[in-house]
């Protein structure tokens, strides 16, 4: 059985919505081979609080969206629907 990549699954989302954040995240989050889904997110958020916390905005209601504890498809809808415009908004990843 294979195991799903968060990693591609965040590109395929950046993908949809704009390519240059998406080739962003492909160059700079690393590979998260055979790492269970649930480090997956954990690492995933990670790496978005830390982008979005780099930013002069306020970022903190958007981190909020970027929760370990729940299951990926309500995580990947949250993500799609709050993070990703923030993401675009502010040309992310730096």
């Amino acid at each position: 059985m294979t195991m799903v990549s968060l990693k591609a699954v965040v590109g395929d989302c950046l993908k949809k919505h704009c390519q240059q954040s998406a080739d962003g995240w492909e160059r700079k989050m690393p590979t998260l081979d055979g790492v269970d889904m649930n480090d997956q997110l954990t690492a995933v958020n990670n790496f978005w609080r830390l982008q979005l916390g780099q930013l002069r905005a306020d970022t903190i209601s958007t981190r909020e969206w970027l929760q370990d504890d729940i299951p990926v498809s309500s995580w990947l809808k949250d993500f799609e629907r709050f993070v990703v415009p923030v993401i675009i908004q502010h040309r992310l990843p730096l």
